[in-house]
């Protein structure tokens, strides 16, 4: 196998052991039910639970509900034709990592209902095909700044976390942006007439006395 298919392979592995893959509800390494291959078998990661491909480059993680936990290792950033991260209703610990933002593919960024901590890395900002940030109910902290850098989101779910600041004009540059979720959170101050001008908004929620005002 080439280089790239080897690196690919011990990211996943090292994926595995990052979040106590063991302890997984489904397809460990040891699982005697599994609907597709057990991860850290000899078949091809393609074929391992979560996972899909194409052209044999793993595109997709997909995990719910899976007793995921332990925290998401920076290396993750070598699957360059990652697209969709998705690993809802987990105990995913740590922060998010700075890496993320060296995924070109990435368009779903979908980690709600762990207990991620720490803030909203800058270095995402550069992940420019994001259209789905859902990141409500961690433990996360500090400002939203980094997101009204992704021209083409279309959703940013953050509530239910210690986000905190004022909301960044820069969002009302989110031409595509349909669903903005912002309640439950330490934001403070005003919604930028900006953000309430967006063509395509479907959908705001928000705290209408304080912290936030609409």
């Amino acid at each position: 196998p080439g280089s790239s298919s080897l690196v690919q392979r011990y990211v996943l592995v090292l994926f595995y052991y990052s979040t106590l893959g063991d302890d997984w509800n489904i397809c460990s390494a040891n699982s005697p039910l599994c609907p597709a291959s057990n991860w850290l078998s000899s078949s091809h990661e393609c074929s391992w639970f979560g996972i899909s491909c194409e052209n044999d480059k793993v595109t997709e993680i997909r995990f719910e509900s899976n007793k995921i936990a332990g925290f998401l290792p920076g290396e993750i950033s070598a699957l360059s034709s990652l697209k969709v991260l998705s690993l809802e209703k987990g105990s995913l610990g740590g922060t998010l990592p700075s890496t993320l933002g060296r995924l070109p593919e990435l368009v779903v960024l979908d980690l709600d209902y762990n207990s991620i901590g720490g803030s909203i890395p800058e270095e995402l900002s550069m992940a420019t095909n994001l259209q789905m940030v859902d990141l409500n109910d961690n433990n996360l902290v500090g400002a939203i700044d980094p997101l009204g850098f992704l021209s083409v989101l279309r959703f940013i779910d953050v509530h239910s976390t210690g986000i905190s600041g004022t909301i960044p004009p820069s969002l009302g540059g989110l031409s595509q942006l349909e669903v903005l979720v912002l309640h439950g959170t330490n934001l403070q101050g005003t919604m930028p007439t900006s953000v309430c001008g967006i063509p395509t908004l479907v959908s705001i929620q928000a705290d209408c006395n304080d912290p936030v005002k609409v």
